[in-house]
């Protein structure tokens, strides 16, 4: 019998990455721009193996727990009566939200949408919409939507993939962070102090707090009006 909660989650991490590989083709063939999928920096290169086996132990432990249970490998057997039922027919149907918004980010994103680190390429930086909120919405939705299918899928592979995920995130963030801050300066600097990483400001302990900032002097100030007046002799 086919696990709900496994089967749903599966089919939203499917219909995802599916998504990123259509738009990498879009992105590698439409606009001719190679660098968007294949790593420039060092530092990407370096987690890009790891990266790829931690999405590939993404779609499959999932999958493999849809038919499986009672194993190490599959559903624990807790995790099928009520409660926790519930509680993973919840995280598997908030993964379907996640998505959605996931695609709301990409549209935003527009032409400058990457899975890799493109230094220099920016034209602008965008700073409306979701990353008005934060500086990194879709990775922000990423490990929220990891945390979902660890909550659909609770048994300790998804545990090791969902770890791995959430870290390499970490690191993808600072990299990135960290060309942008080198390409934007005192914007880039400004645009930090206004918005959390990951995670709203309110909600979050690492961004530093807002500086008020005086309003600017007014264009065009008036003076004291001089006449001069002309006396004949």
């Amino acid at each position: 019998m086919l696990d709900l909660p496994a089967t749903l989650v599966t089919t939203v991490i499917s219909a995802y990455w599916l998504a990123v590989v259509l738009k990498l083709a879009y992105v590698r063939w439409q606009l001719h721009r190679r660098g968007a999928t294949v790593p420039r920096l060092a530092s990407e290169r370096r987690i890009w193996p790891l990266w790829i086996s931690t999405i590939s132990g993404w779609h499959f432990w999932p999958a493999l727990a849809i038919t499986h249970s009672q194993a190490w490998y599959g559903l624990p057997g807790w995790a099928l009566a009520d409660p926790a039922w519930l509680l993973r027919m919840g995280a598997a149907s908030l993964s379907v939200a996640l998505f959605a918004a996931t695609v709301v980010c990409w549209y935003a994103m527009g032409k400058a949408w990457s899975v890799a680190v493109l230094p220099g390429e920016h034209q602008t930086l965008l700073t409306r919409g979701p990353f008005a909120i934060v500086r990194h919405p879709i990775y922000s939705l990423s490990i929220q939507l990891m945390l979902c299918t660890l909550v659909t899928v609770p048994n300790w592979p998804m545990a090791v993939v969902a770890a791995t995920h959430i870290a390499l995130m970490v690191i993808k963030v600072g990299i990135e962070e960290q060309a942008l801050a080198e390409q934007f300066g005192a914007r880039w600097m400004q645009y930090t102090r206004q918005t959390g990483r990951l995670w709203p400001r309110w909600w979050s302990a690492e961004a530093a707090p807002i500086e008020r900032q005086a309003p600017p002097p007014p264009r065009f100030q008036a003076g004291p009006r001089v006449t001069t007046e002309r006396v004949d002799h």
